[in-house]
């Protein structure tokens, strides 16, 4: 009952520090590249339920396998696991994906995290933006970025306004966001 009265007050958001460095550090950097016009948000729940503002005349799509958070999605929603990517979307599709918090919150095991993340890179067109956001908290991620090969396909990058390809938030949970892109010329 709690979740359903908060969710109806649309100005209410999730306030941690992962959350505001997304919501006003990211999404701001991405609205203003030209190059990103559409836009697949992987996860969604009562906290992402503005976001859909947030990128204005842009086209956002989200994905969730659960079908009762489709009401948390941008009106363009997939009502399936980001695993299958592939049944919804030709490749590159996309100039940005954003992978925020799967990983230990639905993509939950190391086959999984593969297969989501070989499937974003898939999605994404060449010189796309992925954004990958994880917990570096023991406990809260299954699987290590590290341990996933899908993820060696990308290219680290730098997204401004941020100095570097890696982000730490230094919240509670040590989130962390990653920038990277696919390469313009990956063999394909």
């Amino acid at each position: 009952m709690r979740e359903r009265i908060l969710s109806q007050v649309w100005f209410w958001r999730h306030e941690t520090p992962d959350r505001d460095v997304l919501e006003q550090v990211i999404f701001p950097a991405l609205c203003e590249r030209a190059d990103v016009r559409r836009i697949l948000l992987v996860g969604c729940d009562w906290y992402t339920r503005h976001y859909p503002r947030a990128f204005g005349d842009r086209e956002l799509w989200t994905i969730d396998a659960d079908p009762v958070k489709a009401r948390y999605g941008a009106g363009r929603h997939i009502v399936d696991t980001v695993a299958k990517l592939d049944v919804h979307f030709p490749p590159a599709t996309f100039d940005a994906v954003i992978f925020n918090g799967m990983l230990g919150c639905g993509v939950d095991d190391p086959g999984e995290a593969e297969v989501a993340v070989a499937q974003c890179f898939d999605c994404l067109r060449p010189s796309g933006l992925f954004v990958l956001g994880w917990d570096d908290e023991e406990g809260m991620r299954p699987v290590s970025p590290d341990a996933i090969a899908a993820l060696r396909r990308f290219e680290p990058v730098t997204l401004p306004p941020f100095t570097a390809p890696s982000y730490p938030t230094f919240g509670s949970l040590r989130h962390v966001f990653e920038f990277y892109t696919r390469p313009a010329d990956d063999g394909r």
